[in-house]
């Protein structure tokens, strides 16, 4: 009985450092406040480091015909900006549902694991249930 109360006690804790490490992880990702970071977003690499911030509004408006509407222009600036940053954020977000799926791998697999055990003791008491019968 003290084992048992033991081994409850154990699972308890490391479900409690998990549920922790799940929280730091996906903190990584966002600020304090819950929000998603603000800060400037361009290409990244595969482990979320901002490698170039991209071209800037004054790069693009080389590319601006004499003969276009610059208030126009500002708009599809503006809006390829928050495009950019949108996207920058979703690559930011999928990363930290990458990074939490691989750390609940191992708790998965333990899960599994006990379901597995139960179900075959449970398999074997209905059996010895069937036979007193």
């Amino acid at each position: 009985l003290e084992m048992q109360r033991q081994e409850a006690l154990k699972a308890n804790e490391r479900n409690l450092k998990d549920i922790h490490a799940s929280h730091r992880r996906v903190e990584k990702f966002t600020d304090p406040n819950g929000h998603h970071s603000d800060r400037p977003v361009g290409r990244m690499d595969a482990n979320g480091r901002i490698v170039s911030s991209g071209p800037g509004r004054s790069e693009r408006s080389r590319y601006m015909l004499d003969d276009e509407d610059p208030d126009v222009e500002n708009e599809i600036n503006s809006n390829l900006d928050d495009i950019s940053h949108s996207v920058g954020m979703l690559k930011k977000m999928s990363l930290a549902v990458k990074a939490e799926l691989k750390a609940q791998e191992d708790p998965l697999r333990r899960v599994m694991d006990n379901a597995d055990k139960t179900s075959s003791h449970v398999g074997m008491a209905s059996y010895r249930l069937d036979r007193i019968k």
